[in-house]
């Protein structure tokens, strides 16, 4: 299984380092009409890593306590950090239209579980 990254800026480049933009590029003053299903859709995808070193914290706003640990999410097509969730909720951060058609496209249902993914042949693209 082939995964394209998606959510990668210049704060936050995850192993990703050409054309990246800056997360307050992708900020937006309006949100999603189905903000909380993209939410949730985001939340709900299948874990494919954890990454040790504790909390992550909010890069828009220092006071901002830990918003969680760095954890790979997967719809089977599509992986991102955990991270992206936070961004949309809280600053309406505007995702990749390629991502955003896929999740739209599968009815912001994530399509796999975990026992479709095969661990030994899993490629990270991007």
């Amino acid at each position: 299984m082939k995964l394209i990254i998606t959510g990668c800026y210049k704060e936050i480049p995850n192993g990703k380092t050409n054309n990246l933009k800056s997360i307050k590029e992708c900020i937006s003053n309006s949100e999603y009409t189905n903000k909380q299903k993209i939410v949730d859709y985001l939340k709900n995808g299948v874990s494919v890593a954890i990454a040790p070193g504790g909390d992550m914290h909010d890069i828009l706003n220092k006071n901002n306590p830990g918003i969680g640990i760095e954890e790979w999410l997967t719809d089977g097509k599509y992986t991102w950090c955990s991270y992206l969730q936070y961004y949309v909720e809280n600053y309406n951060l505007q995702l990749d239209n390629d991502f955003l058609n896929n999740i739209k496209n599968n009815n912001y249902k994530i399509p796999i579980s975990e026992s479709d993914i095969d661990f030994d042949t899993l490629e990270i693209t991007q």
